[in-house]
């Protein structure tokens, strides 16, 4: 029995945990749309505040960046285009001419000894005949300073092209845009870095004869040589394989794109460092490789900075204002919400829950719906009596003393109060317990008020409070009546009205409790009391007997 009343109080206390929930005041929602509302547009101005500041900077960062990587390329292409200036001059020399004709080792030795390289920054020399024989090559390592020999798939590869390239450059890939011979990258799989190779015609000085060979010079685009230009120009400038980016789906659009349109790349690698990628294409328009140039991101660095102020800024800003708004707002709805809650005071929001309403504010004149529900009345005996004793302000202080004292225990039971009427209290009991509900309720009410009398919790000396409680359930209409000015709230039916009748009898059965056969038939749990069948009386203004039962609490 005490597991099922600890479950039943723990039941009551979640419903009433679960009223409160519902019960949120006016207020509160205002203050929650409008911080919804302020958690919105502040969402969207930060957003708007990146794309408008941070993005339009990053598009211009990376604008600068490819600009950057653009004048890289073409000084790394122009450190190279001295090549051409040389090799026109040497093409057009009688002695490169007569060389071709009759190869001899004075012209070699006095013209492309080691100083040449060093001076000059070149790494390979070929003579062709127009033929594409190999007249004579040498390589040189500007970084150990000794000489090699020129791969022969280079050798192969120019002596198979370059009269084309020189013949039909219009259809080949013209880096230095060259305007007699041809100028452009190449790199073999024999070769680690691709080269800037420019390739001439073998003229006389009088160019009054054919052309008898050819005359390329080699530049490679070694990791020092690249170095030397980054520290010119205060960038890191590196050449890597193409496969580099392919290793990402994103890698192989932007390189898709790179080779068509012959746009560049720019990789964030961290919030210092960009990269920058500008494709090499060979004479045929192949790509051979990428050129990398790192850029620092000091812009980026400042922006973010400018950005992170100002949106701190804006949040202070935004927070005083939400911080005034709600201000506002509690000052607005503060005398609004008494109101209204002084109002629900008089209407009990059970009431409203039975009415399928949220608040009060949603009740209209006409209101009503049909329940089953136990109607229990309440009446202090021999108030009269007591109230001769009293002034007029005892009998009210009286009177709010006992109906303190009683009506939680209404809704400790899953009841609640519809009225006061005087010394009388009207309570509902709606739900499918609410017979066991009602008389439970009564039973406690009869044990609150032995304790009370005993211990003299009364306004008033000598006396001590006895009530009369009549029950009776059934269908009822509950609902709003009266007019557009005045509402109240009520349940109307015979229900009522012989509930009414009932507890009146109280005094003739001189039993304290009385409850109808509705009510018994209806209670789930009756062995918890013990009954008095009263029999069948016949009420007042009713044309039908009732059958009464008084009802006792079962002793243990």
């Amino acid at each position: 029995i005490f597991n099922k009343l600890k479950r039943s109080s723990n039941q009551c206390k979640k419903r009433t945990s679960i009223k409160r929930m519902k019960m949120m005041n006016l207020r509160t929602k205002y203050v929650i749309a409008v911080l919804s509302i302020w958690l919105v547009l502040f969402g969207a101005s930060f957003f708007i505040a990146k794309k408008l500041i941070v993005t339009d900077f990053e598009h211009l960062e990376y604008s600068d960046a490819v600009e950057a990587s653009q004048r890289v390329a073409r000084t790394v292409i122009s450190d190279s285009q001295y090549i051409d200036v040389l090799i026109a001059d040497l093409a057009y020399w009688d002695d490169t001419y007569n060389y071709i004709q009759k190869p001899n080792n004075e012209y070699i030795n006095t013209n492309y000894a080691e100083d040449f390289f060093k001076d000059k920054n070149i790494n390979e020399v070929i003579f062709l005949s127009m033929d594409g024989n190999v007249i004579w090559s040498q390589g040189y390592n500007l970084q150990t300073n000794k000489f090699y020999p020129i791969d022969p798939s280079v050798l192969d590869y120019f002596k198979k092209n370059a009269l084309s390239l020189i013949k039909y450059k219009e259809k080949y890939n013209n880096s230095g845009n060259n305007a007699v011979g041809i100028s452009g990258f190449l790199q073999l799989p024999s070769q680690p870095y691709p080269g800037y190779y420019v390739v001439n015609y073998t003229d006389d000085s009088n160019e009054n004869k054919d052309p008898n060979g050819f005359i390329i010079f080699g530049k490679t685009l070694t990791p020092e040589f690249l170095k030397k230009i980054g520290h010119k120009l205060d960038y890191t400038i590196s050449v890597q394989a193409p496969s580099i980016l392919a290793t990402t789906p994103e890698g192989k659009k932007e390189l898709a794109e790179m080779i068509d349109s012959g746009s560049s790349y720019v990789e964030p690698i961290n919030n210092q460092r960009l990269a920058v990628y500008s494709l090499l294409k060979d004479f045929e328009f192949k790509p051979i490789g990428l050129l990398r140039t790192d850029l620092s991101r000091d812009m980026h660095q400042s922006i973010q900075k400018a950005a992170v102020r100002n949106q701190t800024l804006l949040f202070i800003v935004s927070m005083v204002g939400l911080l005034l708004i709600a201000i506002l707002i509690y000052l607005l709805f503060r005398k609004q919400e008494r109101i209204t809650n002084s109002f629900e005071r008089f209407v009990p929001h059970e009431f409203l829950e039975l009415l399928n309403k949220k608040n009060i504010l949603e009740v209209a004149l006409g209101d009503n719906l049909k329940h089953t529900i136990a109607v229990l009345f309440l009446d202090i005996r021999n108030f009269t009596t007591i109230s001769e004793s009293l002034t007029p302000q005892g009998n009210f202080d009286f009177v709010n003393s006992v109906l303190k004292q009683l009506s939680p225990i209404i809704v400790e039971h899953q009841g609640f109060i519809d009225k006061f009427v005087g010394d009388a209290i009207m309570a509902l009991f709606p739900g499918e317990t609410c017979a066991d509900d009602a008389v439970n309720s009564a039973v406690a009410i009869l044990k609150k008020l032995t304790v009370l009398n005993k211990t003299n919790s009364w306004l008033f000396a000598s006396q001590e409070v006895h009530v009369g409680i009549g029950i009776n359930s059934g269908a009822l209409m509950l609902g709003i009546v009266g007019e557009t000015n005045r509402l109240e709230s009520t349940v109307i039916g015979d229900v009522v009205n012989t509930a009414a009748r009932i507890e009146s009898m109280t005094k003739t059965y001189e039993q304290n409790i009385l409850i109808s056969e509705s009510v018994y038939q209806a209670m789930k749990r009756p062995e918890r009391h013990e009954f008095i069948d009263i029999g069948e009386v016949t009420m007042k203004g009713k044309l039908m007997p009732v059958k009464l039962y008084g009802v006792h609490e079962k002793e243990s």
